[in-house]
């Protein structure tokens, strides 16, 4: 598999901007955050069929926006920090993004929350559905957080994705540290020539995993840290940004 690069920016004001490359960029409040730790080992990933997605039979260039009868669900669900309930996904911005929210979905330490609750996962199978001569590929993801850490303690956030069956494997882990308290949002952005595009009529789904970590480290055990995904009112969603092209 092709080594990926990775670099880090730090925006000071600017939530809407777009990154090249593979650009992991953090953002939190008024505070930026450096640690991160990028792993290839797909230990934790879903559990793959050995099957090859090839990329797509169409050499047409990227077109702006999807088709209007496309749509989004989620087929399956896994992991202790989600359930079908408390899980949803929705098409966003004309149809150029899903997201995903999370209701139940929080890592926590120290007080009274016993070890077992210091590491949340979660597993989905999304199929987004669309006309046959349209394909698509991941272009961009935004994982937004809240976070609440005290000095001393450390968070993680483990994330992956691609399409079921996959032989292509990549495992992101991005690593946090308190004192902090508030939002915190992690944009990965794939440059254009490592698209993996979905296979012209192919049906099979992608696959999303991610995982929270939170651990007390060196600060007072008896106060409470956490790492949430949880999106009661849309702010923590996980955006996956698309781009379409034609199949020829």
């Amino acid at each position: 598999m092709t080594a990926l690069a990775y670099s880090i920016t730090f925006p000071v004001k600017d939530l809407g901007s777009i990154f090249i490359d593979k650009t992991v960029q953090f953002r939190g409040g008024n505070r930026m955050r450096r640690g991160i730790a990028l792993s290839a080992a797909a230990a934790a990933a879903l559990a793959l069929t050995a099957a090859s997605v090839a990329p797509a039979a169409a050499s047409a260039p990227p077109i702006t926006g999807g088709p209007a009868d496309d749509m989004v669900e989620i087929t399956a669900v896994h992991g202790s920090g989600c359930a079908p309930d408390k899980t949803a996904a929705s098409l966003k911005w004309g149809k150029d993004a899903f997201v995903i929210d999370y209701r139940d979905y929080t890592a926590q330490t120290g007080g009274s929350w016993e070890p077992i609750d210091a590491r949340k996962n979660c597993q989905l199978a999304v199929k987004v559905t669309a006309r046959e001569n349209l394909t698509y590929a991941i272009s961009q993801v935004d994982y937004r957080l809240n976070l609440n850490l005290q000095a001393g303690a450390t968070a993680a956030l483990k994330a992956e994705h691609n399409f079921l069956g996959s032989d292509r494997s990549d495992v992101r882990t991005f690593n946090m540290s308190g004192p902090f308290n508030g939002p915190y949002q992690i944009t990965e952005t794939v440059p254009i020539t490592d698209l993996v595009w979905k296979v012209c009529g192919d049906p099979r789904p992608i696959g999303i995993y991610t995982e929270l970590r939170v651990a007390t480290g060196t600060s007072d055990h008896t106060k409470v840290s956490s790492i949430s995904m949880n999106s009661p009112d849309g702010a923590y969603q996980t955006t996956y940004h698309l781009i379409w092209k034609e199949c020829l």
